[in-house]
């Protein structure tokens, strides 16, 4: 909700300890949870600690803001983590939902899951922290208007600010210019944002109900990451202009033993959705900032007095602690450090409450648990629960170094332990505790996900959690040692952990599930010309003795064969698949099918999907148990299809759907496969990005459209093409597109077969379609082609004609396509299917019409 619709009860004046308390909190909640996920799972080498020291001894703090996922300079951020030492952040205004998706068929959703934990990723490569806004990608967006439009300028605006508040930079650098409209308008808005947040995160009038959580914060300067990859004479311009300023980035770090632009390359390949895989950068390099706004620039982003601890009251004795700190350091013997860093933390405790004083506090801990090489663990037989669940924890704690260190106790989810020995070195020592779930604990997922999102913005109501890049933990556990009459707390994730035989260790987190998930095959079903359409529903059981019925509550017009089956999970993880059949009245619509298992214990109506890829943690989805049932009218010509998968897609799915055999074929059997036994080949999204096989067959798919075969390639990127040769004729493609979901269609050739068989395409197969009508259209083609649809965005002059572009050779049809199929036939849209249906017909129910 916005925050001007926070509850009456969220308004209270609080007395000045309660907002000093509750400001520590907050800080606690931003900082604590990045040190422990950072910490969780590996061990610091000496040289990562004593690295970690020298930034212990930095006050600095720098916000990066763009508009995706993978937008961010992990050069820079890299730079600024590793060599500056300073704390930095990325805040991307979206999860990337509306991108494509190179490694599977997540789109929407499911892919801003998988981006999001990609940016995690990264952000633990390069040393950074994430935030993000509620603004969802709702796809490429040709101008900052339009994206303000469809998020909410102000709601947007509201969680930059508020991030600013929260995170509190001295300088705020952007990766986009604020005032040239060029490019994508996410890209342009996070800009212009971050340009009118600078002013108002300072201004006590702007968003007031945000100061009951934070103070207003005017951070000091304001840059726009200028490069030469947009201005060639950037160098030049730099060494004229004082208002740029340029630094090396490349720098070479002994104590984590890669260069920033090694680091960088790495945090880069964690965005594997996206391909940007790339090789390791070593040497030197060069960034840019121009000044904005703020106080006037000097020669370098920071000085040393502005990053020393001197700019924090009472701070000036501590920096030379932690001088001493690192001078005396032993890279064989870390725990000797323990004393000096217990005197740090306790000058630091005394310090009046700042954001400095308590994240420096938050690493201060760390270090020393580091340093003793400390290792906690609190580990469950499961990975899933059911609310009103008790099970066993095993909290477990090994000392290993001579530091004397006690073990005061446990918290864990209500429950406390006092304990009070001494931990011998190198022994485990085991806390048997039991995790009491409550009765009405939620579902877990991840927090953006609990509501139904508005079409522009996800709805966040608790501000407390706006802004993170995830939710916490669903369950942990608190250790308390002593050390040296030193207390300190140490916060851990229960985790399931197990060995795969393969990969080795691997563990999970601990969540909430419900007792029985409703799964239906598919999220859309569709039946034309008023046939069956079968639904298959996994039931799967997470508890033992779930027996009842499930019963589909069809829209009207529909009927349901049978109208409810009984099922029977004696077992915990125990599944059975039911089938039911659809079939449309004559007056049937589109309609939902509502899914709803009936048992002793209650209704349960949700399905749960997992995403589960090597690179990030395994994901969870909680969906309604919904099915989308589709009714239209569509002819079909062929039944054999081969289909060449790409990066991901479910058209196979829809194909089938419709009727057809389609047989998926490997790149490297194109040449030993009778390809004469298919109507239609289709190549799936980006193959000729992604597989370097078709180079060298891509001949025999040629001879196939020859010899009266027809051929349909779906959209594939510009750059990066394993052949340019794709088509038996030369076309190119560009980085054309049409955003604009409801952008009018025109009709370039009304007389082509396909467009007319087996289906007249008419201006109602173009209603109702998700998210954009194509992208990376052809801009130039040989005069054999023929261009049949024409498309333009608002404000756009000229129509693009190369999203469908077809061309006899031979006997047999060549089809390029940038039309939007990947995301319109999962949403059931009756036209796209229609022309597809064309496409795969390829004219040839009308060999003689041109």
């Amino acid at each position: 909700m916005p925050w001007a619709q926070l509850p009456e009860s969220l308004y209270f004046r609080p007395s000045s300890k309660i907002v000093s308390m509750i400001r520590v909190l907050l800080l606690l909640i931003l900082f604590l949870p990045a040190l422990a996920h950072a910490q969780y799972g590996r061990q610091w080498s000496s040289g990562e600690i004593l690295h970690e020291m020298h930034k212990l001894g930095k006050l600095g703090r720098v916000l990066y803001l763009a508009a995706h996922p993978d937008d961010e300079n992990t050069r820079l951020i890299a730079h600024l983590a590793n060599h500056e030492r300073v704390d930095v952040a990325y805040l991307s205004l979206t999860r990337g939902d509306g991108g494509q998706n190179l490694i599977g068929p997540e789109i929407g959703l499911e892919l801003g899951l998988i981006r999001s934990q990609e940016l995690l990723a990264a952000r633990r490569t390069d040393g950074g922290q994430q935030f993000f806004t509620r603004a969802y990608d709702f796809g490429y967006s040709k101008s900052a208007d339009e994206s303000f439009e469809k998020w909410g300028k102000e709601e947007v605006l509201s969680d930059v600010v508020w991030v600013i508040r929260r995170y509190r930079p001295d300088i705020i650098i952007n990766r986009f210019s604020h005032d040239d409209p060029r490019g994508h308008g996410h890209h342009t808005a996070s800009a212009m944002l971050s340009f009118e947040a600078f002013d108002l995160a300072g201004d006590s009038e702007a968003f007031p109900e945000q100061l009951q959580y934070v103070e207003p914060w005017q951070p000091k300067q304001l840059f726009h990451n200028v490069s030469t990859w947009w201005d060639k004479s950037l160098p030049e311009r730099a060494a004229q202009d004082p208002t740029i300023i340029s630094f090396e980035v490349g720098e070479y770090e002994p104590l984590l033993g890669r260069s920033m632009g090694e680091i960088a390359s790495i945090s880069r390949s964690q965005h594997s959705s996206q391909g940007f895989g790339s090789l390791l950068q070593r040497g030197s390099n060069t960034e840019y900032l121009q000044w904005l706004k703020g106080l006037p620039v000097k020669e370098q982003l920071f000085d040393d007095e502005d990053v020393a601890w001197s700019r924090v009251e009472g701070g000036a004795a501590i920096g030379a602690q932690i001088q001493g700190l690192i001078a005396d350091f032993n890279a064989h013997n870390p725990a000797a450090s323990v004393p000096a860093l217990i005197e740090v933390a306790r000058a630091i405790e005394v310090l009046p409450s700042s954001h400095f004083r308590d994240a420096r506090l938050e690493l201060v801990h760390e270090l020393i648990l580091q340093c003793t090489g400390l290792w906690c663990e609190a580990t469950t037989g499961y990975y899933k629960v059911l609310a009103g669940d008790a099970i066993k924890v095993d909290v477990t704690a090994l000392n290993r170094s001579d530091v004397d260190v006690k073990f005061m106790g446990v918290h864990l989810n209500g429950s406390d332990t006092a304990l009070s020995y001494g931990l011998l070195r190198d022994r485990t020592h085991l806390v048997p505790m039991t995790l009491n779930i409550a009765a009405d604990h939620p579902a877990t997922e991840q927090y953006w996900l609990v509501e139904d999102k508005l079409p522009g913005m996800f709805v966040v109501d608790d501000p407390m959690l706006r802004g993170n890049a995830e939710s916490d933990w669903p369950f942990s556990a608190t250790l308390r040692f002593e050390m040296m009459g030193y207390r300190l707390e140490h916060r851990i994730p229960v985790i399931h952990k197990w060995a795969d035989r393969a990969k080795g260790e691997q563990m999970r987190l601990l969540k909430v599930v419900p007792p029985l998930t409703v799964n239906p095959s598919e999220p859309v079903v569709v039946a034309p010309n008023r046939d069956v359409a079968r639904i298959k529903v996994r039931l799967r059981a997470h508890a033992d003795g779930q027996t009842g019925v499930l019963r589909p509550e069809v829209p009207a017009g529909w009927t349901c064969e049978p109208a409810s089956a009984n099922f029977e999970l004696q077992r915990k993880n125990e599944e059975t698949v039911l089938s039911f059949d659809l079939r449309p009245g004559t007056n049937a619509k589109t309609g939902t099918v509502k899914l709803v298992a009936e048992t002793n214990e209650g209704s349960y109506s949700q399905s749960e999907k997992e995403i589960n890829y090597d690179h990030i943690p395994v994901q969870t989805l909680l969906y309604p148990s919904e099915v989308l049932a589709v009714n239209f009218e569509l002819e079909t010509t062929g039944k054999r299809i081969g289909y060449i998968e790409g990066s991901g897609d479910d058209v196979p799915k829809a194909l089938r759907a419709m009727g057809f055999e389609v047989n998926l074929i490997a790149p490297e059997d194109l040449g030993g496969t009778d390809l004469s036994v298919y109507d239609a080949i289709i190549t799936g999204i980006r193959a000729y990005n992604v597989h370097n096989a078709l180079e060298g067959v891509n001949h025999h798919l040629h001879e196939y459209v020859r010899q009266g075969g027809n051929l349909v390639v779906q959209y594939c990127v510009s750059f990066g093409l394993v052949t340019e040769d794709i088509g038996p004729y030369r076309f190119r493609i560009s980085r054309d597109r049409v955003t604009d979901e409801e952008a009018q269609a025109t009709i370039l050739a009304k007389k082509h077969p396909l467009l007319n068989h087996p289906n007249k395409i008419v201006n109602e197969d173009f209603d109702n379609w998700v998210q954009e009508r194509g992208l990376y259209f052809s801009d130039d083609w040989d005069e054999a082609f023929t261009p049949l649809i024409a498309w333009k965005d608002p404000g756009e002059k000229e129509p693009l004609k190369g999203g469908l572009i077809a061309a006899r050779h031979g006997e047999g049809m060549f089809i390029y396509t940038g039309i939007a199929f990947f995301r319109q036939l999962p949403a059931g849209v009756p036209g796209a299917y229609r022309l597809l249906a064309n496409l795969v017909a390829g004219g040839k129910s009308a060999r003689n019409e041109r």
